[in-house]
């Protein structure tokens, strides 16, 4: 795939991940209209490496969607959220700047770490799908690394 078209794929991406930087800083964040996924499922790329930008797409969207639903509840959560979407931009930053795997993958253990700490703070149910759907997009994210690779 020709490197313009995947830095565009990757913007969806990370406009979400933006998203969810923003409420979980109590900002008010404008709903993304789902016009990434409809890109990413158009891309000429791999029909693998299109599941996957998809999963990561959906996945980050659902976060988004339950952080939104969290409202007052997600203030525990925000910290180690914000922190696990940092350490993603920066994986999927790196990936795209250079175009290996690896550099999504030297993320994962800080995102893990971030991930134990959202699980440990998840006290009812929606917060626990909160952290159900970040370990998804993690586990996402990690696969993308190891095809990139």
């Amino acid at each position: 795939m020709h490197l313009k078209s995947e830095n565009r794929l990757f913007s969806c991406v990370e406009q979400v991940l933006e998203e969810l930087a923003a409420l979980c800083r109590g900002k008010p964040a404008p709903r993304e209209d789902g016009q990434g996924y409809l890109m990413i499922q158009r891309a000429f790329i791999l029909p693998v490496d299109r599941e996957d930008l998809c999963a990561l797409y959906s996945q980050l969207r659902q976060c988004a969607a339950l952080a939104r639903a969290l409202g007052g509840r997600l203030p525990p959560l925000a910290q180690p959220l914000l922190d696990w979407q940092g350490a993603a931009v920066q994986a999927l930053e790196c990936a795209r700047q250079n175009g290996r795997g690896g550099d999504i993958l030297a993320h994962l253990p800080k995102m893990e770490r971030d991930l134990e700490a959202l699980y440990a703070l998840a006290e009812g149910p929606r917060e626990a799908l909160l952290a159900a759907a970040t370990a998804q997009a993690t586990e996402t994210l990690a696969r993308i690394g190891v095809k990139k690779s």
